[in-house]
């Protein structure tokens, strides 16, 4: 078997970053229950034992990779501001940079029987201040007063994330591929359209 090529890309020194990153996409490729530390140390490019010196379970990592994740993706929601155009043009761009988060919790979803999710209340907590920007515009006349807000999120989440989810259904609906230039040029048309769809005359 080929062996898996190191993913350490930080400055010397960062070894947790880089464990992070592995682990990230091994338990997008075997899922929680399939990853084994020295999947993890092999891709990192770091012995098993430094593996657990920073994370002491593999349930442990897994929550560091979604704490990781989504702290960044807060970094992105917090600069969100203005019309709903502008709204949606800046989540699709972070997601298409961040196609991974999506990959990584649709293997979350392969693996879930009903379990409590791990980091359930920050993960909740960030959805609904999501919800709450979408609350802001409808406050401020931006979108119809009687839209459900948490439908309507959803709505958009699957809008925006289904193209990095299921890129090979995308390829075939729109001839282009998630992630080109073309694709990305005729989504951001697409958006500012649906914004100002939305948006009360």
């Amino acid at each position: 078997m080929e062996k898996i090529k190191p993913v350490r890309t930080t400055k010397r020194g960062n070894s947790r970053a880089d464990i992070l990153k592995a682990a990230m996409l091994e338990f997008i490729e075997r899922g929680v229950d399939g990853v084994r530390m020295e999947h993890v140390a092999d891709r990192a490019g770091y012995n098993k034992a430094l593996v657990y010196k920073h994370f002491k379970s593999k349930e442990l990592l897994f929550e560091a990779v979604l704490t990781a994740r989504f702290e960044e993706r807060e970094k992105t929601r917090s600069s969100v501001s203005g019309s709903l155009s502008e709204m949606l043009l800046v989540w699709s761009q972070a997601n298409q940079k961040d196609a991974d988060f999506f990959k990584l919790l649709m293997r979350e979803a392969l693996d879930f029987e009903g379990e409590k999710l791990v980091h359930a209340d920050q993960r909740q907590a960030y959805y609904a201040q999501q919800i709450a920007v979408l609350e802001k515009l409808k406050e401020d006349g931006k979108l119809p007063s009687s839209l459900d807000t948490q439908y309507l999120f959803l709505a958009l989440l699957g809008m925006l994330s289904v193209p990095h989810l299921l890129p090979q259904v995308t390829e075939l609906v729109t001839g282009t591929a998630p992630g080109t230039e073309i694709f990305e040029q005729g989504q951001a048309v697409f958006l500012d359209e649906l914004g100002e769809f939305l948006s009360p005359k």
